[in-house]
């Protein structure tokens, strides 16, 4: 199964001025446009990614979920807490997941976006 990924560390900035960087963070983020995790194969795929790059935040679109099922899927990962806009039907989703030691501020959830500030030395 391919998997487009993307993998970056990320850089924290200073809220009261975007383009200052306050510091870097050796976290990683995986964002994954998964088409829909349903499928055990899927799942396989993301908990086989997630185990080799073990990144702090997972980003995934087109999850086809609603919370119960990504609640089971935070267990599985290993995360400690998500946000997520639950999918229409068959189609949309959005998830986000994060382990401990991230802060994280929601700021906007819609179907088209999860709107976050990540910062370190959370619960």
């Amino acid at each position: 199964m391919a998997i487009g990924r993307s993998l970056q560390h990320f850089q924290l900035l200073d809220r009261r001025s975007p383009s200052r960087r306050v510091a870097r963070s050796k976290e990683k983020i995986l964002a994954w446009n998964c088409w829909g995790l349903a499928s055990s194969r899927a799942v396989r795929a993301l908990l086989e990614v997630q185990k080799r790059e073990r990144s702090g935040v997972l980003f995934l679109s087109e999850t086809h979920l609603g919370k119960v099922k990504a609640g089971k899927l935070k267990r599985r990962l290993g995360c400690d807490k998500f946000i997520i806009h639950e999918s229409d039907g068959r189609s949309g989703g959005l998830l986000m997941l994060r382990n401990k030691g991230l802060v994280v501020e929601q700021l906007n959830v819609s179907q088209y976006y999860i709107d976050v500030v990540v910062g370190e030395g959370g619960e």
